[in-house]
């Protein structure tokens, strides 16, 4: 309670100081605040500032400033947002960039492109920004790399098995793929399962491989364990039957030697062909780079709860 009364005493505060007199007897806001996060308020004029030279902010700092080329100040809000409660989470757990290390950065950075001072400050002109706004972007682009290594990296995985899947995605149609699988073959004499209930027939294997009951007529289906198999070694109506389903799945109905079968695909392993091997570690980066996309905005949506944020746009 005390800390609500304090904010909305800032933020009166604050609109005081920026009414002026107009006209004798009316005031006039010359700025008003569209966001606040915590205790610390931004005002329209600030937003918009970020808005004009937001192309060389991307250019500086690009991880931090994200979003399409046609932006609205409600992207921007959104920014500055997530830079708080960023910066807020980093002190926390102990880092809190200095200007010393911004300092260094920016003289770092000048060095590896050959950029001296002035042609900073060239540059920075020609972009309608300052020197003092370039060194907080600095700031937020360490802290946001922190932020990265430190919150984010950890909590994304991809594996060996999700590279391989995302490989055969992007090659379904290519027929040179080929798999190690392991199968259960779950079987029934031919003439316990007629023409027209070969989906009941899959579908009693379903619930017979989660729960072990199957209805009374399909009784007799036993369950063989193939074990690991080259899909080249199979026969073209398994092989065929098997192509296209995902580990885990079941296949349609085939019939042969007299009985219905339909095949557990237990494990669905890519044959590592040379092509695999070189796409393999591309296909590694930009999963990760995908699902960690998707961790940092469910962590930022998840963090900025436990703040107090308040929108006017």
């Amino acid at each position: 309670m005390r800390r609500t009364m304090i904010r909305n005493a800032s933020l009166a505060l604050f609109a005081a100081v920026c009414a002026l007199p107009f006209g004798g007897a009316r005031a006039r806001l010359l700025d008003k605040i569209v966001v606040v996060v915590d205790d610390k308020p931004y005002t329209l004029s600030a937003t918009k500032r970020v808005l004009e030279n937001y192309a060389a902010r991307r250019q500086i700092a690009p991880m931090s400033y994200t979003g399409p080329e046609r932006l609205g100040l409600a992207h921007v809000v959104d920014v500055i947002v997530r830079r708080q409660v960023v910066r807020a989470h980093l002190a926390s757990i102990g880092f809190v960039i200095s200007d010393g290390q911004v300092e260094r950065q920016i003289r770092d950075t000048g060095e590896r492109l050959g950029l001296s001072r002035q042609e900073l400050l060239a540059f920075l002109g020609r972009n309608s920004m300052t020197f003092e706004e370039y060194f907080e972007i600095v700031r937020e682009a360490i802290e946001f790399n922190v932020f990265q290594e430190r919150v984010v990296t950890p909590l994304v995985s991809v594996t060996d098995q999700d590279v391989k899947n995302e490989y055969y995605r992007m090659n379904r149609d290519d027929s040179t793929l080929s798999f190690d699988l392991t199968l259960v073959d779950y079987a029934i004499g031919e003439g316990r399962v007629g023409a027209g209930e070969l989906a009941e027939f899959r579908a009693a294997v379903g619930r017979y491989r989660d729960t072990g009951n199957v209805p009374e007529r399909f009784s007799s289906i036993e369950a063989r364990d193939l074990g690991r198999i080259k899909e080249d070694g199979l026969v073209p109506a398994v092989r065929s039957a098997v192509r296209g389903v995902p580990e885990g799945g079941l296949s349609e109905p085939v019939t042969m030697g007299g009985e219905r079968h339909v095949f557990l695909v237990q494990k669905k392993d890519l044959v590592e062909s040379d092509d695999f091997l070189r796409a393999k570690d591309g296909i590694r980066a930009a999963l990760f780079a995908k699902n960690a996309e998707t961790v940092q905005s469910l962590w930022l949506e998840r963090e900025a709860a436990k703040h107090y944020v308040r929108r006017s746009l």
